[in-house]
């Protein structure tokens, strides 16, 4: 199983923005933080299950004909819950 981490220095803040937010909010966020929307909308991005099938796609696709979808909720006990209420190692949480 592969595991990756993502770290945030001690002395910075990672903040989860909408993107909604972030467009067109050059005087908050900067030209450069601001314009990812733009950036994104230029992408059409596919979902796939875990066969590999393509099972919708963006902007506006999906799900195909002959899909059936499936929920998965992740729950204490489960090898990828993470619980938001304990502290991180990394400063993130502070």
């Amino acid at each position: 199983m592969n595991t990756e981490v993502l770290s945030v220095p001690k002395n910075m803040k990672l903040l989860a923005v909408p993107l909604f937010e972030l467009y067109d909010n050059t005087a908050r966020y900067g030209p450069q933080l601001s314009s990812i929307p733009h950036y994104l909308a230029r992408y059409n991005f596919e979902f796939m299950d875990e066969n590999g099938k393509v099972i919708a796609v963006t902007p506006g696709g999906g799900p195909f004909e002959g899909t059936q979808l499936q929920t998965r909720t992740i729950t204490p006990g489960d090898d990828d819950y993470i619980d938001e209420h304990q502290p991180t190692t990394n400063g993130a949480g502070e």
